[in-house]
């Protein structure tokens, strides 16, 4: 990981940024309540994957723990957090950057065209999202993701890889940009997709 960058020229060397990690620990300490949530790289690498700019907008539509919103936050975005459970809505915190939303993402309220970058990690827990399949679940995920994202605007997400996604977001037109495969133990890997709207 790289922690310092230095800009050297022939007689001259100057630290051009310098990156402090320290928030993470503080992040993944913080956790008590046995809300599962994602790993703070992958967070990261979800972030960057859906080309997430400072001052865009951005949105996790299954907000949970609010690991990605962060994550998002801390690159500077405009950041709107989604959940049906306003408990989770309330440990995200309010900061500069954040709006949280109490709603069901698949009839979300937000406008269409109207985000830049999208990056989450959705339930696939069928206690989670026990009224509906994960079929169905997914393809409307697919149809509010092509909805709501700006043109040239991109998705990045992941899910087991019991579940199966491409084609509901290849039909409406998406653009795969990657995909890849992230084991985390012995009974789950994921899938990461990432996805941009032409």
């Amino acid at each position: 990981m790289i922690r310092r960058a230095w800009v050297i020229d022939d007689t001259n060397e100057t630290l051009f940024a310098e990156l402090d990690r320290s928030r993470y620990r503080t992040l993944k300490r913080g956790r008590k309540d046995n809300i599962v949530s994602i790993d703070l790289r992958i967070a990261r690498l979800l972030v960057n994957l859906a080309r997430t700019n400072e001052n865009e907008v951005f949105l996790d539509p299954f907000v949970g723990s609010g690991i990605i919103a962060q994550e998002a936050m801390l690159v500077g975005a405009h950041v709107i957090g989604i959940d049906t459970n306003p408990r989770y809505l309330s440990m995200v915190g309010s900061g500069v950057y954040t709006d949280s939303i109490n709603s069901d993402s698949l009839l979300s309220p937000i406008k269409d065209n109207s985000i830049h970058s999208i990056a989450t990690d959705p339930p696939y827990n069928r206690l989670s999202i026990s009224n509906i399949d994960l079929d169905s679940f997914y393809r409307k995920f697919a149809e509010e993701s092509f909805r709501i994202l700006r043109r040239g605007g991109y998705i990045a997400f992941s899910h087991p890889t019991y579940v199966d996604s491409l084609d509901w977001f290849l039909n409406l037109g998406f653009e795969l940009v990657i995909s890849g495969l992230q084991y985390v133990h012995g009974g789950l890997t994921r899938l990461i997709y990432v996805f941009r709207k032409p």
